[in-house]
């Protein structure tokens, strides 16, 4: 897939250095010097992506990141953050708790931005395919409403179970740790309870039912993975 980058900075050497990053990545690039054109051309060509400078000669980018996340055509697209290193800590949390998916301070190393970037568009991917109801490998799901069907019925599941089943199905095939998942899951730091996440596994395969329990691969020694 070709994403399309949209760029809100008013540095033309900023500019210049990220058509050419992205052009190695064959991104299409849009760019725009100013706030008022950077959100014009947000609604306009709906990108996969957009990257905001917080300092703007016309809008402040924190009120373009307002209007942006405020208006139906552009409130789900992921924004990050690209700004100098004048900006304090405090600003880079207010963006985060307001809706920035990532905050990178100039100078950047080209690396690390690319990897931010990349799994930004992914998260993004992974959340919109849950979004309305789907039907997937013979699971009807609504991660809006938080409930899971299959031809049986409703399944009934407690919050961590449900937000298991989702992390192990977005990440179909891919072998996922016991401390990511718990990490994931419950927001566990240093101490891990392996114990908990397998009584869980084991309450959830049960309640899948004979058809589905199976599709939940122990990995031994690491953790689990779900198969299609």
């Amino acid at each position: 897939m070709r994403y399309k980058v949209l760029v809100i900075d008013d540095h033309k050497g900023t500019l210049e250095a990220l058509k050419m990053l992205f052009s190695y990545e064959n991104y299409s690039v849009i760019t725009a010097e100013n706030g008022k054109t950077g959100i014009n051309l947000a609604i306009q060509k709906q990108p996969d992506l957009i990257i905001l400078d917080l300092v703007l000669p016309d809008i402040h980018g924190y009120k373009v990141k307002e209007i942006l996340k405020k208006d139906k055509n552009t409130s789900q697209i992921p924004l990050m953050i690209l700004t100098g290193a004048h900006i304090t800590a405090e600003d880079e949390v207010k963006c985060l708790k307001t809706g920035a998916g990532e905050f990178i301070r100039k100078p950047i190393n080209n690396d690390v931005f690319l990897a931010r970037l990349k799994n930004l568009l992914k998260n993004n991917e992974n959340n919109n395919n849950l979004k309305e109801t789907k039907k997937i490998y013979g699971f009807e799901i609504n991660e809006e409403e938080r409930y899971i069907k299959t031809k049986d019925g409703i399944i009934e599941l407690t919050q961590r179970e449900y937000d298991l089943f989702i992390l192990l199905i977005k990440n179909k095939e891919q072998v996922l740790t016991k401390e990511n998942l718990l990490e994931k899951v419950w927001g566990y730091g240093t101490e891990i309870d392996t114990h908990t996440l397998e009584s869980h596994i084991f309450n959830l395969r049960k309640k899948l039912g004979p058809e589905n329990e199976k599709r939940i691969k122990t990995i031994t020694g690491i953790g689990y993975k779900f198969k299609k």
